[in-house]
């Protein structure tokens, strides 16, 4: 089993640094973590890896900003070749100008996205424009690439259509808030491959949290597929919520091809599965500086029940310094797998 080598994280253990200007129109910002995970199963897999990461800005004129930011992993260990050796050593998050005006915004280049069922990093158009309770978020997309500070760098993906041909995802995005509502309907697709659609729904009634989500994808060569979550919570001293997630006989089609945003599992390996009904429990407490969260799914297909447990706690010891583990454990019948996660971070 790959254990974290504390010894590896003495060069996290400084002060003082901050993410910091460099002028007034130039700032810099980044981290540097260590992460290494363990699983259990037929045989023991597992790595450490180290990642750094560095983001500069510079402001052209009152408006007009730049941005770049880039992500380095390095292998420090690993089990039964559970690290991808051969992936990229270093990879470019950001790469882009960004336009902005009171509450619009206009960004051209490599960047985030963060919409329903869309993250990671694409090389994309974006438009903001923000009015008193509307918010609007278009653009379009030729390529992402997943880049995490957790896992070995994955390669950059080009938008491809049904038959292979270069295409391009399009998202449209809204949210209507008042008091106690937020409606969010959103659209999005890729050209000649599929058409996906939803609305989220949520609502705060005193100290309870009501969530309802449904979205739905049309498909040019596979069967169509939806999904609907329905989540209540209550915060308090104990944060709770508990949930449900049920997919078509079909599954979700391809609403997940570009991100994930509805299961609260770490593994959560059938709830996207056809005909999947996942329902879920989880628990959440702040004290000081320690948080803890536990989490409890069990997931029935077809083929299948998956029930799993996850905990994880993490501590900040101060401005720049988290610690983070987690474990996760997922029963199928079949077969049994823990996974365990630790993470040590240094931001500046």
């Amino acid at each position: 089993m790959n254990k974290l080598r504390l010894g590896t994280l003495s060069i996290l253990l400084v002060s003082g640094l901050n993410g910091y200007e460099l002028s007034e129109t130039q700032s810099i910002n980044g981290f540097v973590k260590i992460h290494s995970e363990t699983q259990t199963h037929d045989k023991d897999t597992g790595y450490t890896m180290g990642s750094v990461g560095v983001g500069y800005s510079q402001t052209i004129d009152n408006n007009l900003k730049f941005n770049i930011s880039g992500l380095g992993n390095i292998k420090i260990s690993e089990q039964n070749d559970a690290y991808d050796d051969d992936a990229n050593k270093l990879g470019l998050r950001e790469l882009n100008i960004a336009y902005k005006i009171d509450n619009n915004e206009f960004i051209v280049g490599r960047q985030e996205l963060d919409l329903e069922w869309i993250g990671d990093y694409h090389n994309a158009i974006l438009s903001k424009i923000d009015f008193d309770n509307i918010s609007l978020q278009a653009g379009i997309s030729i390529g992402n690439i997943v880049l995490n500070d957790d896992s070995a760098l994955e390669k950059y993906n080009e938008i491809k259509d049904k038959d292979n041909k270069d295409s391009f995802l399009y998202f449209f995005d809204t949210s209507y808030t008042n008091n106690i509502l937020t409606l969010n309907p959103y659209l999005f697709g890729v050209a000649d491959l599929f058409v996906g659609y939803g609305l989220k729904a949520e609502t705060t009634i005193d100290q309870v949290d009501l969530i309802g989500h449904y979205a739905q994808s049309n498909e040019e060569s596979q069967e169509n597929g939806s999904i609907f979550n329905f989540e209540v919570g209550y915060k308090s001293d104990l944060n709770i919520n508990i949930g449900y997630i049920q997919t078509s006989t079909n599954g979700i089609g391809s609403l997940s091809e570009y991100g994930d945003n509805i299961s609260p599992l770490e593994e959560g390996n059938q709830v996207y599965e056809a005909n999947s009904k996942t329902v879920y429990i989880g628990l959440s407490k702040e004290i000081d500086r320690f948080t803890f969260n536990g989490m409890y799914g069990n997931s029935t297909t077809n083929l299948l029940t998956e029930q799993e447990v996850d905990f994880s706690s993490g501590y900040t010891v101060n401005d720049n310094l988290e610690l983070e583990v987690i474990y996760s454990y997922t029963n199928n019948d079949t077969e049994i797998t823990n996974n365990f996660k630790a993470n040590l971070t240094y931001s500046f």
